[in-house]
């Protein structure tokens, strides 16, 4: 099974849509359906927004073992990115970007601070969790190919996980000095970590939906960009054909 999971209903509109012989049933206190897409055995969970959310619906959801958590929906880009509206990000890391103290010579993070969340025997973990390598690269390579086909960007790299929205720009830019992400979001760390505690493969894909920075309502496309992290979904899922068979 593959765990599908996103912040709110809206981000897997389309994937319930063509979700094949469906199951809901309830898991604790969230709704879980499952079924297949792509010939891939899924399950889907909206988690709810923010890091205590994602990180409980995904711990719940890690004791039934899946082969592989994805989580997708909408994100924010740093203007330093590259990227714009409409673009798809996928994660090779997630960081933590609010974890840590401010304090009068700058944020000092978690590691600077010898704080670990997480201690494995493979090493301690602060700030910064990686997405598995191999089906990052797939994810990425999926993405590219159905870029070409919606005319927008691909970025790879660093995403940055806030409970504070950086709606300012000289946030936007600390942050993005600091992780060195292409984007921001309210829930990846806290699920890369959750996957990363029990050994579960965790990849991540967004669509951008606005710039972080000084809000303007009217530059956003939340609806491009839950829909492009959906295909991308999909996308990734067509090129799976192992895991269905496993």
């Amino acid at each position: 099974m593959i765990v599908l999971q996103c912040a709110v209903a809206a981000e897997q509109r389309q994937l319930r849509e063509q979700l094949l012989h469906p199951r809901q049933h309830r898991l604790g206190s969230y709704d879980l359906c499952q079924g297949t897409l792509q010939g891939q055995p899924v399950a889907l969970l909206c988690g709810g927004v923010g890091k205590a959310n994602a990180a409980a619906a995904a711990a719940l959801l890690l004791q039934q073992r899946p082969r592989l958590v994805v989580l997708h929906g909408c994100g924010g880009f740093y203007p330093a990115s590259g990227l714009a509206v409409g673009d798809l990000a996928v994660a090779c890391e997630e960081h933590y970007g609010d974890e840590g103290v401010a304090t009068p010579q700058g944020f000092r993070d978690l590691s600077q601070l010898d704080l670990p969340l997480l201690r494995t025997p493979a090493g301690c973990y602060y700030n910064r969790f990686p997405c598995d390598p191999l089906l990052t690269g797939q994810l990425a390579q999926s993405c590219r190919t159905l870029a070409r086909q919606l005319g927008c960007q691909v970025g790879c790299g660093p995403f940055v996980t806030v409970s504070c929205g950086s709606g300012r720009d000289d946030l936007a830019l600390l942050r993005q000095q600091h992780c060195g992400g292409l984007c921001e979001n309210m829930e990846g760390a806290a699920v890369a970590h959750q996957c990363l505690a029990v050994g579960v493969p965790f990849i991540e894909v967004r669509g951008l939906s606005n710039a972080t920075g000084n809000r303007d309502l009217r530059q956003w496309d939340l609806a491009t960009a839950m829909q492009r992290a959906e295909q991308a979904t999909l996308a990734f899922l067509a090129d799976l054909p192992l895991l269905a068979q496993e």
